[in-house]
């Protein structure tokens, strides 16, 4: 059994996602995967975790966050619709309401929960076999995908 672990760059969009769940779905060895949040297009580009780290510290100082919150918006959009997904609404609320009252590794995670589902679907579609999605509970830190079947 193989654990494989994809950065940001490996996740910046919906193709590299799709990238990524081939080489899962290639090798029956590749059980478990880590992910992490959205990475850089491009060089000029901004990372996922800096925009909902700018969020975060935005809500604890009591000032407002939505134009930054639609920059992170738009990309988990941008990724969800390439990977054919329809309604994000519930992720994106749940973000959003997240963020009000986050610690910075809280929000950081919330671009890491993002990756692991679109990962997941993107598994689905490219037929990786039974899945078992999990997450820490208790320390909420610990987002990974394994397959199920030998």
């Amino acid at each position: 059994m193989l654990t494989c672990k994809f950065g940001g760059s490996s996740l910046s969009c919906s193709a590299n996602f799709q990238r990524a769940a081939a080489i899962l779905a290639a090798d029956s060895h590749r059980r478990c995967v880590v992910v992490s949040a959205p990475g850089r297009r491009n060089p000029q580009d901004e990372k996922l975790t800096d925009l909902l780290y700018a969020c975060q510290s935005a809500a604890a100082q009591g000032r407002g966050f939505s134009a930054l919150f639609d920059r992170v918006a738009g990309r988990y959009l941008e990724i969800a619709q390439g990977l054919g997904l329809r309604d994000i609404g519930p992720l994106l609320d749940e973000a959003r309401a997240a963020l009000r009252h986050a610690s910075p590794a809280r929000a950081a995670r919330l671009g890491e929960r993002a990756a692991h589902l679109y990962l997941l679907s993107a598994l689905v579609s490219e037929g990786g076999g039974a899945l078992e999605s999990y997450q820490d509970s208790g320390q909420d830190n610990l987002l990974g995908l394994c397959r199920l079947d030998p």
